[in-house]
């Protein structure tokens, strides 16, 4: 999942994105002000996308060594017809 890209992207793990929600959500905030500050490309591998769906608009998605879907997040919404945390949780096609 990545943001506006300007510059080396940065990431982040899920130790970093914490694992209780109220830690996660400070963690999104934090990010987003960050992103909104220096506008770059962050790479953030997490199964919590629910968290994070908001601060995204592409989706890269790795199974199995090989890339299942590359995507702008808003079209992939509109194809699918739900948010990437619900297609993703309901088992991507491969």
């Amino acid at each position: 999942m990545c943001g506006r890209h300007t510059g080396p992207p940065d990431s982040l793990t899920r130790s970093a994105l914490a694992s209780d929600a109220a830690s996660r959500a400070a963690a999104a905030r934090i990010l987003a002000g960050h992103i909104a500050d220096t506008a770059p490309a962050v790479v953030v591998a997490t199964q919590e996308v629910r968290d994070v769906e908001g601060l995204f608009d592409r989706v890269l998605l790795l199974a199995e060594g090989r890339i299942r879907c590359d995507e702008e997040a808003d079209a992939l919404r509109a194809r699918t017809g739900v948010s990437v945390d619900e297609w993703m949780r309901g088992g991507v096609p491969a």
